[in-house]
């Protein structure tokens, strides 16, 4: 492990990120919240429609502890936060379900995601077997993409 996390400790580590996820999902649920309108007529906006509308749906039928649980998933945190400010979530209510959140996020990161990504790159394997599951990540997102998009292509060829 490199000098400057052996340094840091569990708690600089478990504080630094919190504190970094605690900002990121700050800033996901104002950005949102301000574009909410605009968000449906941008090429980004409209990508992350099916995802947005999930974590819509799953925020209305069960609530702010849905904000916490999505800290401990990939991938679906970023949404579930702009969800939040997309719907208009009040702002108090938004923090105190994302607090418990982004301490579990920092325990996690602290404790267990950094030694396990830390021990798969210290090895020349480990540090393959990274990149190819990002490269396979990746791929399935890009196969998802053009999946939709020639989706899209059909129905729009449909109504026309």
């Amino acid at each position: 492990m490199p000098d400057a996390l052996l340094q840091a400790g569990f708690w600089g580590i478990f504080a630094g990120m919190t504190a970094i996820i605690f900002a990121r999902s700050q800033a996901t649920y104002w950005i949102a919240r301000l574009a909410v309108t605009g968000a449906g007529r941008h090429p980004v906006g409209r990508r992350l429609g099916a995802r947005m509308s999930r974590a819509r749906d799953l925020l209305n039928r069960y609530g702010p502890p849905v904000v916490t649980a999505s800290f401990l998933t990939i991938g679906f945190k970023t949404a579930m936060n702009a969800a939040a400010g997309a719907s208009r979530m009040r702002w108090i209510v938004y923090t105190l379900a994302m607090l418990p959140g982004c301490l579990l996020y920092g325990l996690v990161y602290a404790t267990i995601g950094l030694a396990a990504l830390w021990s798969a790159l210290s090895s020349p394997w480990g540090a393959a077997a990274v990149v190819v599951v990002l490269a396979a990540v990746v791929g399935f997102f890009v196969w998802q993409h053009r999946r939709e998009e020639r989706a899209n292509r059909a129905e729009l060829a449909e109504q026309q």
